[in-house]
């Protein structure tokens, strides 16, 4: 997934060198402004609580559940490995044709590993599900669209104070996927990688980390909220690999404040599809302005 395109201080590194050292950067704080606004309207309304909402409805047990989390993380770098011995990619091939060849390979065979588990050790989930599909889809895009600038500001300010304390610059793209898709003129390949993005990711990700790791830790005793944080910790360390340096701190930063909405988005809705539908559309939006910058 691309973690905040935009996650820069709102100063580009070839711009900075024409203003005064010390300006200071607006946009994080108008970020900041409109997070606090939307946070406290979030907060007084309570719809954020999870009391008295009915248990997810997932078909394994905590222990196939953690089965499923390895096999899934496991079987991504082998199919990977696959794939790129398959298509002749080298292992520092860093172009847009090594990241759409590798992350198919990684995608079909996590696909085929959670197929296997599911069906040879699921349950039949009883009774109809409370939220209806649709319903799920859209709460999901309406959520990420609510939490938007309060995700940025987390983000941005971030990356103030890391240019504040003599850090570097956070690029404009912050993912090396993102910047291999913009430095790339192949329309297929783009295109390959925007569904590799936008589709393949996001129902991935979400059987793997809101599915097979916070429904197995909920199983297993955890809290609903002890079980969001650590799945969104384990979901945010997880992408280090795709991060840029630079951007490290403020992607790590918004990454985990992002897992902590599609961890919750997951409980209040019983249903995998309102997260995956927030994880495509804030793909979507840093897609837009990655490309855009």
């Amino acid at each position: 997934m691309f973690a905040l395109a935009a996650q820069g201080s709102g100063v580009h590194a070839d711009e900075s060198a024409a203003q005064p050292a010390e300006s200071t950067p607006i946009w994080p704080f108008v970020s900041l402004g409109l997070g606090i606004i939307i946070a406290a309207v979030i907060a007084a309304s309570r719809c954020a609580r999870l009391t008295g909402v009915p248990a997810s409805r997932w078909p394994l047990s905590p222990a196939w559940s953690l089965a499923l989390f390895a096999g899934m993380l496991s079987s991504a770098s082998l199919g990977a490995a696959c794939a790129a011995a398959l298509f002749t990619i080298s292992d520092d091939d860093q172009s847009l044709r090594a990241v759409v060849v590798t992350g198919a390979g990684a995608w079909v065979m996590q696909m085929v590993i959670a197929g296997i588990i599911l069906v040879a050790r699921g349950e039949r989930c009883h009774g109809a599900p409370s939220w209806g599909l649709l319903r799920a889809l859209g709460f999901g895009v309406l959520a990420l669209a609510i939490t938007w600038f309060p995700l940025q500001s987390i983000g941005s300010l971030v990356a103030s104070l890391q240019l504040w304390m003599g850090g570097a610059q956070p690029p404009t793209t912050g993912h090396t996927s993102l910047a291999a898709l913009a430095a790339s003129g192949d329309p297929w390949l783009r295109c390959a990688m925007i569904v590799s993005a936008v589709v393949m990711a996001p129902i991935a990700e979400e059987l793997l980390f809101r599915g097979a790791a916070q429904q197995g830790l909920r199983g297993a005793g955890f809290g609903r909220w002890w079980a969001i944080a650590t799945t969104s910790a384990l979901f945010a360390i997880l992408h280090i690999g795709v991060l840029e340096e630079a951007a490290l701190a403020s992607g790590l930063a918004m990454l985990f404040a992002l897992a902590l909405v599609l961890g919750w988005l997951a409980e209040r809705t019983g249903r995998l599809a309102a997260p995956m539908a927030a994880h495509a559309a804030f793909n979507v939006v840093n897609l837009v302005i990655g490309l855009s910058a």
